[in-house]
């Protein structure tokens, strides 16, 4: 399967993209090239990749050597491979490339923007054709909520810490206090009478169910978004971040909770930009990774103060001044925290089997045909055997195999030592990051050896 806007696609469709990529008013309008300093209107731009513009910028001289009759670049530091074959180097002028490479897959992200029809209906597709891998398009989504309250799958609400102390000291501590029914609230830090000290501070938990996903998905993008439900800026204006979380209870929370946030910070939303509706968090490889693909995935909010540990930008405003950055929780009703996560389900792959040729005595060719990879390219491929004339062999019977990194295609593999005149069963078999796909079995039947013939006088 390709996944639609996916590195594979790209590669397939390049030259159709690179096309749209260099009309005048269509390339600007879906791959905003000028926007990033590309060349438009030229011949520069060779490839485009989901997060990333391949440039051809110049020929230079380079050392060269000749492979299946064309002229491509060598580069060895054998010494000795260079004096054998030194009759065949020449120097050619060849192109080089420039890669602009973008933190984000922003290519395929302008591209689902502009075809968001196309996409949708890839999403209805795959929905629709999930039971049947062959047919799915590989761009499944799945959307999840924190449940209300506490006891059920998953949930969400604040943990906090009062006391009247320093910055630092009121981060650190232990939490004092934890809600998980509440319907809105957010992060916050509040001021005590102290000058320079405050008398509480606010995290967020979040906790999806995501078991759906399985183990076998492959995690391509992920939004988790929080509707905001206002702002105070008392003590100064931070960002909120989002980061892991490890509460006790994925379904509950407590006061420890508070200690369980990570330092790393996944995505962000500035202060100026938190609005009455839904933030999105876009988040970064590791917030995908902190997806749990066969349990339930936390997430936590805390203000840039707070997870950064900077008070860059935060002053003491007197008593019982705050600042806050509200957001809804499940149990406010409605616009509920959300996770998006795009994904593609990896499944084994399609693999067939084709009669076996150049059968010897103790010999035989397989022949096979990954025609799906499942989502992911295979590690091995090859052909599982057993003497016998019924039922089918499996990887723990005798194999041939190679490993490698194998896409869709016919392939063949020498199958040796096998004994003559002996009837087999043969069958093709791929291996991916999931498991195993088989073929059909063949039934191959080796040549009779030479039996001698004793005449008695």
């Amino acid at each position: 399967m390709i996944q639609v806007f996916g590195t594979e696609w790209f590669k397939k469709y390049n030259k159709l993209i690179v096309k749209l990529a260099k009309l005048p008013f269509i390339g600007e309008r879906i791959f905003c090239i000028k926007k990033y300093g590309f060349k438009l209107d030229t011949k520069d731009i060779i490839e485009i990749k989901p997060n990333a513009v391949v440039e051809d910028c110049k020929l230079m001289w380079t050392k060269c050597v000749k492979v299946n009759g064309k002229w491509v670049a060598y580069d060895c530091t054998n010494s000795l491979h260079n004096r054998l074959i030194k009759k065949e180097y020449k120097e050619k002028l060849l192109p080089t490339r420039k890669q602009h490479i973008f933190v984000r897959n922003e290519f395929a992200l302008r591209l689902q923007s502009v075809f968001y029809p196309i996409w949708i209906t890839f999403h209805i597709w795959d929905i629709i054709t999930r039971p049947i891998p062959q047919l799915n398009l590989g761009f499944d989504t799945l959307t999840v909520y924190p449940d209300a309250s506490s006891g059920s799958d998953s949930v969400d609400g604040w943990v906090d810490r009062v006391g009247d102390e320093s910055f630092s000291s009121i981060r650190t501590g232990a939490g004092t206090g934890s809600s998980p029914t509440s319907g809105g609230n957010g992060c916050f830090l509040q001021a005590s009478l102290t000058s320079n000290q405050y008398i509480d501070l606010g995290r967020n938990i979040f906790t999806f169910k995501t078991s759906s996903l399985t183990s076998g998905a492959t995690i391509s993008a992920a939004v988790l978004s929080l509707y905001g439900n206002g702002k105070y800026d008392g003590l100064g204006s931070p960002a909120l971040h989002v980061c892991a979380t490890t509460p006790t209870a994925v379904n509950n929370l407590q006061n420890s909770d508070y200690g369980q946030f990570g330092s790393t910070s996944f995505a962000n939303v500035t202060y100026a930009n938190w609005a009455n509706s839904y933030n999105d968090f876009t988040l970064s490889a590791g917030g995908i990774s902190n997806i749990n693909k066969s349990g339930v995935s936390c997430f936590g909010s805390m203000l840039s103060w707070d997870i950064l540990n900077n008070t860059t930008g935060l002053t003491w405003g007197g008593s019982n001044t705050f600042t806050q950055i509200v957001c809804r929780f499940s149990d406010y009703g409605s616009n509920k925290p959300k996770l998006v996560v795009t994904y593609t389900v990896v499944v084994a792959p399609t693999v067939t089997t084709q009669s076996a040729t150049n059968v010897a005595q103790t010999s035989c060719t397989g022949n096979g045909n990954i025609t799906a990879t499942g989502g992911a390219n295979a590690t091995r491929r090859g052909f599982c055997y057993k003497v016998g004339t019924s039922g089918d062999p499996t990887v723990a019977d005798s194999t041939a195999y190679d490993d490698g990194d194998f896409s869709t295609g016919a392939y063949t593999k020498g199958i040796t030592g096998l004994t003559a005149g002996t009837g087999y069963r043969v069958r093709a078999y791929a291996i991916n990051s999931v498991g195993v796909g088989y073929g059909d079995t063949v039934q191959v039947t080796t040549k009779a050896g030479f039996i001698p013939q004793i005449i008695i006088m």
